[in-house]
């Protein structure tokens, strides 16, 4: 077998038991999710996963290679698995990086609406081969439990002090007069 990895950007799809922002203490590797998409929006991760099998391994070790996904039976949904050892990336709705800060507190729940940025890796070990998913990054769209901000319609609505660093937040250019005078007696 040869070291045959692919990266690739998942479209939006639901996390499931996801363990983002805090490890998982009791299983190996302590950051992971399952990720559901559609059978349609699934088909371009299946294609590369199958692509890797094919290049990495020989035809009778792909019928018995563990592949990192699963078709529910009763939607039809595609519930791929998706590990790390390591913390990945967290980025908002609108792709800014989320400050350690926030990072603390967020709790990204099952059902949020997340795209993955994963690295696509081929596996043996003691006669045994699969594809895994390795978790790089996730653009938290629209979470569904969260600790720093709520979830709105169409996403989430960053604070300004979200962002990473000052200069990536946006200017808040709907401060009223009333605003401002109500600013002024506050000091």
């Amino acid at each position: 077998m040869s070291n045959v990895t692919r990266k690739f950007r998942t479209t939006v799809g639901t996390a499931r038991y996801p363990h983002l922002t805090r490890p998982d203490t009791k299983f190996e590797p302590p950051f992971k999710t399952g990720f559901i998409q559609s059978p349609d929006d699934a088909q371009p991760l299946i294609d590369i996963i199958n692509e890797v099998a094919e290049e990495a391994f020989k035809p009778a070790q792909i019928k018995k290679a563990n592949i990192p996904y699963e078709i529910d039976e009763e939607t039809g949904d595609v519930v791929f698995t998706t590990k790390s050892g390591y913390q990945p990336g967290l980025f908002a709705g609108n792709g800014d990086p989320i400050k350690d800060k926030v990072r603390e507190k967020l709790i990204v729940g099952g059902g949020s609406q997340i795209k993955l940025s994963l690295t696509v890796k081929a596996w043996e070990v003691s006669g045994k081969c699969g594809i895994k998913l390795e978790l790089r990054t996730v653009q938290i769209v629209k979470p569904v439990s969260s600790g720093g901000f709520d979830a709105e319609e169409g996403g989430w609505v960053p604070d300004e002090d979200d962002y990473a660093d000052d200069d990536t937040a946006p200017a808040n250019d709907q401060d009223t007069d009333e605003d401002a005078a109500d600013e002024d007696e506050d000091f």
